[in-house]
C-alpha cells in the first residue's frame, strides 16, 4: 500500500495520479503565461529536475505552446529530448542566470534536499529571482509516511533511531546504510517542511494542498494560483 502512494513510475499507482494533477496546474500556469506573453515562446528553469516530471506535463503540450525548459542540476544530466529541454550544470541555490531571465521557475521535490534551512532560503530566493512566475512543490512534514523511506512517522523520531533504523534496514528509496557515517548522510538528505515555513520562504505565493484520504501529503505554493483559478 505504501509503495503505491510513492511509485511515480507505475501509471495506475497514486503517485502517478497525483503527478498527473500536478501536471494540470502546470499546463494552467503555462496557457496563462502564453496568452499574457508578447513572444510565441514560454521558456521555463526546472530546479533540481529532470525530464522525467514533464513526461506527465507531455511533450505533446510542451512542443504545442513552444515551451523551453533548463534544468538545472548539481550533477552532469542528458536528455535526448534537446528540442524541449536544455541541460545545464549547476547550483540552484545560487543561479547563473539574470532577474526574471525565465518565464516561469519550476521546482518538484527538490527544496527538502539542498541542505540546511538557510540553503533553503537560498533556492526560495533564486526561484522568485530569475522566474517571473514561480511554483514550487513538496511533500508535507504532517503526512503519517515520510515519502522518502516509506516508513511511518519517520520525521518525528530521534535522530538515533532514525540512524539506528537506517543502518539496519532498507527503507524506500535507500538500501541499508554501510555504516554511521553513511546513515547519518542519509538521514540528512531530506528536511521536510510544513505549510507555515513554506510560506515564510515565499510569501508573495499562494498554497495548495494535495490530499490523501482527508490527509495534506504535499504541498504547492505559486504566485500563479490566484490568476489561474
Amino acid at each position: 500500500m505504501i509503495d503505491k502512494i510513492f511509485d511515480y513510475e507505475n501509471k495506475k499507482g497514486l503517485a502517478f495520479q497525483f503527478r498527473k494533477k500536478r501536471a494540470e496546474e502546470i499546463k494552467k500556469i503555462i496557457k496563462n503565461i502564453r496568452i499574457n506573453k508578447d513572444k510565441d515562446e514560454v521558456t521555463v528553469i526546472d530546479m533540481g529536475g529532470t525530464d522525467i516530471f514533464w513526461k506527465a506535463v507531455g511533450y505533446d503540450f510542451l512542443k504545442e505552446h513552444n515551451v523551453k525548459i533548463t534544468l538545472v542540476n548539481l550533477d552532469d544530466y542528458k536528455t535526448e529530448n534537446q528540442d524541449i529541454f536544455k541541460c545545464v550544470k549547476g547550483d540552484a541555490c545560487a543561479l547563473n542566470f539574470q532577474n526574471n531571465d525565465f518565464d516561469f521557475s519550476f521546482s518538484n521535490s527538490v527544496i527538502e534536499h539542498v541542505g540546511d534551512y538557510n540553503k533553503m532560503v537560498d533556492f526560495a530566493k533564486e526561484m522568485k529571482r530569475v522566474g517571473k512566475i514561480f511554483y514550487c512543490q513538496t511533500p508535507n512534514y504532517w503526512f503519517p509516511i515520510e515519502p522518502h523511506f516509506f516508513f511511518p512517522f519517520f520525521q518525528f523520531l530521534p535522530d538515533p533511531i532514525k540512524i539506528l533504523l537506517i543502518k539496519n534496514f532498507s527503507l524506500g528509496h535507500f538500501p541499508k546504510a554501510k555504516n554511521e557515517i553513511d546513515a547519518i548522510k542519509i538521514m540528512q538528505d531530506a528536511k521536510l517542511l510544513t505549510k507555515s515555513m513554506l510560506l515564510a520562504f515565499f510569501e508573495e505565493g499562494y498554497i495548495k494542498k494535495e490530499k490523501f484520504m482527508f490527509l495534506t501529503k504535499s504541498l504547492m505554493i505559486s504566485n500563479a494560483f490566484e490568476k489561474i483559478n
